[in-house]
């Protein structure tokens, strides 16, 4: 039972009229009655309100509405794609096919349409007079997206919910990416002010990143599948593929250019939400009804670009094992429009500012072949790089770039105030393809991408008590680096340094402790113990201790046993065994190691497995344990024996990587740097200290990258001064944080434990926007603390732009797989009669007219009546 208004004025007019007069009459009225006792001062008023609330009331046209089921109805679960691809409209669409769509969307009757199937020529259409009725329609048409040429299918008094209503329980829901979310469902209805109970309105729209037809429905079900097994593509390779499109035909059709393996993956980048969840309220889907199974339906509206989640095809299978068939609808064209597009750009979040920006463009390639493209990178109106390409119709591209920045840079800093130091700069620069002429889309051909530009060259310690193939390789790779500034000592007997030469000077132990704070990384080679003083070697344990990276290569001379008596022995984070060095087999990857991204020589897992174990194998392996604490990540195997061969450990707020084998350097072999550099580049840097963006006389501060992602944190570092230079302890320290510049959050910072003048916060997982950060500290003005970061923080990159035509092979696999049918949006109309079968019953509704009734007209006098009487009783009249 449900009551809806159906008269000549709205509703919500007519509540306000009625609430206006009767409250109205009330107040005027209540006046009239103080004389009189206390129940009729309030309760005669009310009653000839309520009479006048009703009386108006009768113009909304109050129907109460009954319902009584006759059979049994199936269940249909409409589930409408809320990705942002359907959010596009569809000009490539062929002619035929948005004209057969406009009589599915009722902007053209269907006699028009045949009429225009059989004629030739604009003039033979000019005389006919259909040639307006006709160009209206295509201009809704053009003017429509594919998400509301959905609502325009379902919606309506001749939509598919209201055609469906009689014989069918009804539900809809959205697939909001990987979520289930419901948007009506006729079982629970609320009171309805409108002509009719169905829905008017979406409580969403199309703008979800992604599109995972495959989660969402078994959500909503209460059903769980196992996803797919991952795969080695990356996510850009995942929304990539796509498979041949293909005529429109029924489910039961063979498709004989379907590739039954498409979209059978998995996003190793997603959440999969196919769980099971409470449907309270929703029909029951594919669940038994007694002995007799209940006749269940999905229909799927979708342009079909599946892109994350568990495989669709395999939850065809498993719902068509239940007996529920999905109905597929595809909307959009089936051939990919005209349109490039910046779809990533693969960069290093930090370079030296002396050095190149290498990295690669990823971008979609969507034009006619042989067309010349222009790609470029920007720093506003200045170019950086750029190269003329050739088209080639592929849905996913990679370009290699290479630029320097040094003369940007040195641009920027003259813009720099000079009461600053900076460290590092940050750069926002434009990715730029210039568009084609008949592209849809322009909106996506440029993209902007952030990096710091690192201004001071970062500084390694290297010590070693002889001159070996290892310290000499690492020295001239990190030499060769314009990035970066190296101090190597090879001290004790035979050397040219036989004892520690120190001083201030660049080629010196540093004689302060805070001289050795300069440093960005310590490696540490075979020496003997009594060439660093004690004092010296607890400069090297607070160095560590207060955030900085040590590496360790060990060797054959077994100098580190003579070590673990002094107090480096601390640092050393495994203790050796007494048996002989011994050569390797080969290396492989631990699973720490496996995920620690510094490890990592390829950009597939693993590829970078089978590569740790094809590099050149160590000659004299230390044979080590590792200590409580420290762990293995890389492993030698000898003799099927694993013995340690890289140990990581943490000490403080430092970092400690030792290597079990001095021989790294074979791995240059007939490949120069090209795992040998980018292994010593990306352990330094996992380990040592990022430096504070900028300084000022008081306060450094440093919040991490140039750009985050949307969901990411950034971590706020500070280190606070007094003015004459000491470390300031105990202060409260905040950030400020604004994101456009509007306030978002104020974050206390912590003070280190150990490490004095050290405050350290953490931002709540950020949204997109431009942020910057400032600093208050108690003690010291807002003029006096000048330091300010700003980094961006992006929306991921959106999948739904690669392929955007209508997938009609997948839609036919899924369709086909569970029993059911695949309609093209074109022929739509035909999804009524598919569902019939479905139900074996209907719904009869009857509708009393409660304004035309005696009932209605009988409470109204008989409040008229009983405010009359008891208006006599109370000797009113």
């Amino acid at each position: 039972m449900s009551l809806r208004f159906a008269g000549d004025w709205p509703i919500s007019l007519t509540l306000a009229v009625a609430i206006v007069a009767s409250a109205a009459l009330w107040f005027f009225y209540r006046r009239d009655t103080r004389g009189g006792p206390a129940w009729a001062h309030w309760g005669l008023p009310t009653l000839r309100a309520l009479a006048v609330l009703l009386a108006i009331l009768t113009f909304a046209g109050p129907i109460l509405r009954y319902s009584q089921t006759i059979g049994e109805l199936g269940n249909v679960l409409f589930c409408i794609d809320a990705s942002s691809s359907m959010q596009r409209g569809d000009p490539q669409m062929d002619r035929q096919d948005a004209i057969a769509i406009g009589v599915v969307q009722g902007w053209l009757s269907p006699e028009v349409a045949d009429t225009l199937q059989t004629l030739q020529g604009t003039d033979t259409l000019a005389a006919t007079g259909y040639a307006r009725p006709l160009d209206d329609a295509l201009r809704r048409y053009e003017q429509s997206t594919r998400f509301d040429r959905v609502t325009g299918l379902l919606w309506g008094s001749e939509g598919l919910l209201a055609e469906l209503q009689s014989t069918h329980r009804l539900s809809v829901m959205g697939m909001v990416g990987q979520e289930g979310v419901p948007w009506w469902n006729a079982d629970n209805r609320p009171l309805s002010f409108a002509s009719d109970d169905l829905p008017h309105s979406w409580p969403a729209t199309a703008t979800a990143p992604l599109t995972d037809l495959t989660s969402p429905v078994l959500q909503r079900l209460g059903t769980q599948i196992e996803a797919s097994a991952g795969t080695a593509l990356d996510a850009w390779e995942l929304a990539a593929e796509t498979t041949p499109q293909s005529s429109r035909v029924g489910s039961q059709a063979e498709d004989a250019t379907a590739d039954p393996d498409h979209s059978d993956r998995s996003d190793a980048g997603g959440t999969d939400v196919a769980s099971p969840e409470s449907t309270a309220g929703q029909p029951n889907m594919g669940r038994a009804n007694g002995t007799a199974a209940v006749r269940n339906a999905v229909v799927l509206l979708t342009d079909g670009q599946h892109n994350t989640g568990p495989s669709p095809l395999a939850m065809a299978g498993q719902l068509a094992s239940q007996g529920i068939p999905i109905f597929c609808v595809g909307f959009g064209g089936a051939e990919e429009p005209t349109d490039l597009a910046v779809l990533e750009v693969v960069a290093p979040a930090a370079v030296a500012s002396k050095n190149r920006v290498r990295g690669t463009l990823v971008w979609k390639d969507r034009g006619p072949a042989g067309r010349p493209v222009q790609l470029r990178i920007t720093a506003d109106d200045r170019v950086l790089w750029q190269q003329a390409v050739l088209s080639e119709n592929q849905p996913l591209r990679r370009t290699e770039f290479d630029f320097a920045i040094s003369e940007l840079v040195e641009q920027q800093l003259r813009l720099q105030s000079r009461d600053l130091k900076l460290q590092s700069l940050p750069l926002t620069l434009q990715a730029v393809i210039q568009p084609l002429a008949d592209e849809t889309d322009t909106d996506n051909n440029q993209l902007e991408f952030r990096l710091s530009a690192v201004i001071r060259d970062q500084r390694m310690l290297l010590i070693d008590g002889r001159s070996r193939w290892e310290s000499r390789y690492l020295r001239n790779l990190f030499d060769r680096d314009e990035g970066w500034s190296v101090t190597r000592l090879i001290i004790g007997p035979g050397t040219a340094m036989p004892v520690m030469p120190r001083g201030d000077q660049a080629d010196r132990f540093p004689a302060e402790p805070a001289g050795l704070s300069d440093f960005d990384v310590v490696v540490l080679g075979e020496f003997s113990g009594n060439l660093i003083s004690q004092e010296e070697q607890e400069w090297i344990r607070e160095y560590v201790a207060r955030g900085g990276g040590l590496v360790i290569i060990d060797g054959a001379r077994g100098a580190w046993s003579d070590l673990q008596t002094t107090r480096l022995a601390d640092l050393l984070p495994v203790r050796r065994e007494d048996s002989a060095r011994q050569a390797a087999d080969r290396f492989q990857l631990t699973t720490a190691g496996n995920d620690w991204p510094a490890l990592q020589l390829r950009s597939d897992a693993e590829e970078n497995k089978t590569l740790w174990q094809q590099l050149p194998p160590s000659h004299g392996l230390v044979p080590v344990r590792p200590l409580p604490g420290a762990e293995t990540m890389v492993e030698a195997v000898a003799d099927d024996i694993r013995l340690p061969a890289i140990v990581r450990r943490r000490y403080g707020s430092g970092q400690i990587v030792y290597l079990a084998f001095d021989d790294s350097w074979r791995w240059r072999f007939e490949v120069a740097d090209r795992y040998h550099g980018r292994f010593w580049n990306q352990v330094v840097r996992a380990i040592m200290q990022a430096p504070y963006a900028v300084s000022d006389a008081i306060a450094s501060l440093d919040t991490g990258a140039a750009q985050y992602q949307a969901g990411e944190a950034a971590e706020i570092r500070v280190r606070l001064r007094q003015p004459d230079g000491r470390l300031q302890e105990n202060a409260l320290v905040d950030a400020l944080l604004t994101r456009d510049g509007q306030p978002v959050a104020t974050i206390n910072l912590s003070p280190v434990a150990d490490q004095p003048g050290l405050y350290r916060g953490k931002t709540d997982p950020l949204e997109p926007g431009l942020y910057r950060t400032r600093l208050q500290a108690s003690g010291f003005s807002d003029s006096a603390l000048q330091v300010a970061t700003e980094f961006r923080v992006s929306a991921p990159p959106s999948r739904e732009s690669l392929a955007v035509a209508c997938n009609e092979a997948l839609l036919q696999q899924i369709a086909r797989a569970s029993g059911g049918a695949y309609l093209h949006e074109s022929e739509a109309d035909k999804l009524k009669e598919l569902l019939k079968p479905l139900s074996a019953g209907r719904t009869q509704y009857t509708d009393l007219l409660l304004w035309r009734s005696y009932w209605w007209f009988f409470l109204i006098v008989g409040l008229l009546a009983c405010e009359w009487l008891l208006r006599k009783r109370a000797g009113l009249i």
